[in-house]
């Protein structure tokens, strides 16, 4: 964990496993076939899996939630289910009891950051 993210007050647990994707990784409501190997051992010790789906449309968000929440249940039985259903301080908390973390729309989400910072034009 980076002192940045200690500094931050974003922590969950150091032995959070978290995978951030963005691109074409579904098929339905299943992981597409490339990413299943990945998908299963990247979270082969995690029963429960919390979704970070903030870069999703809002009005998309409990569909892809349900979508992800199939997807992680064909996957390998885990129980997923996402961050945006809480107040900030109620996400925080649920997603330090979670064993994986899943965020959803990596490449955009980035972009949101990124384009949120403050800019230096030194």
């Amino acid at each position: 964990m980076s002192s940045e993210g200690m500094k931050s007050g974003w922590v969950t647990s150091l032995e959070t496993s978290v995978l951030a994707v963005g691109g074409a990784m579904m098929t339905g409501d299943r992981f597409s076939d490339p990413t299943l190997a990945a998908m299963r051992e990247h979270y082969a010790h995690c029963r429960t899996i919390g979704l970070v789906l903030h870069a999703t449309h809002p009005e998309d968000r409990d569909e892809m939630e349900i979508l992800l929440a199939n997807a992680f249940q064909l996957l390998g039985d885990h129980a997923a289910y996402s961050a945006h259903r809480f107040s900030a301080a109620e996400a925080m908390r649920s997603l330090a009891l979670v064993e994986g973390i899943f965020v959803g729309e990596a490449r955009r989400l980035a972009y949101f950051v990124n384009c949120t910072r403050p800019v230096s034009w030194r």
